[in-house]
Parts: structure tokens; sequence; C-alpha cells
């Protein structure tokens, strides 16, 4: 829908568990131990090593890596540029999430009502 906002932080899902993956038609849920959920409609990918797998991309493509998040503590968080940003979980895989330019929203990120 846009670009990620420069206000945009995630500093509190760091050391946090994901606990819960909400799997829509047309969306994924990532639900944080700490009421933060990440609710996304556009692309999403998932790291391991030297593989990246699309899991979604406005629809499901390759759920398989999604499930071996969940459960997982949350390292770190970046932002990679203005139209994505990653989650690193502990044993090492890097969830990304995209934005682009869109008329319609790809992430909705509750509390904070920051939506992309």
């Amino acid at each position: 829908m846009e670009p990620l906002s420069t206000d945009f932080d995630l500093p509190d899902i760091v050391g946090r568990q994901l606990n819960q993956v909400g799997v829509g038609r047309w969306d994924v849920q990532f639900q944080f131990d700490c009421t933060r959920t990440i609710q996304a409609m556009g692309k999403v990918t998932v790291t391991r090593g030297t593989e990246t797998v699309v899991a979604f991309d406005g629809e499901w493509i390759d759920i398989s890596p999604i499930s071996d998040v969940v459960g997982l503590d949350v390292v770190a968080w970046n932002r990679i540029d203005d139209y994505s940003f990653s989650v690193t979980m502990s044993e090492g895989q890097v969830i990304t999430f995209y934005t682009s330019d869109s008329p319609y929203e790809e992430l909705i990120i509750h509390p904070g009502m920051w939506i992309f």
C-alpha cells in the first residue's frame, strides 16, 4: 500500500516468543506473546541458511517453513528498506515481510495500527 513509515519500530518483539500463526485464505497473522500481531496480506518469505522460501504472496505458496518458527523467540528485527523488514528467530530463520505501492493493504501491525 505504501512504504514503511519513518517512525516504524518493533523493539517490543525482541526476546518475545512467536506464539501462534493464523492461516487465513488471503492473509497470515503472526501473534507474539507481547500482544503484538503482524497481519500480512502481501509477500512473506522465510529464510534458513541459504534457502529462501516464499511462504505467502497474496495467497499461500508454501506453508511448510511457517510451522518451523512457531514457538521460537525473536532475537532481532531489522528494517531492510522502505518496503521490507525482517524478524530473526532463535534457530536462525529469518521471516521477511514486504509491502509495495499496491493500492491494497499488505501489512497491518497491532497495536499501533500501522497499515502499509
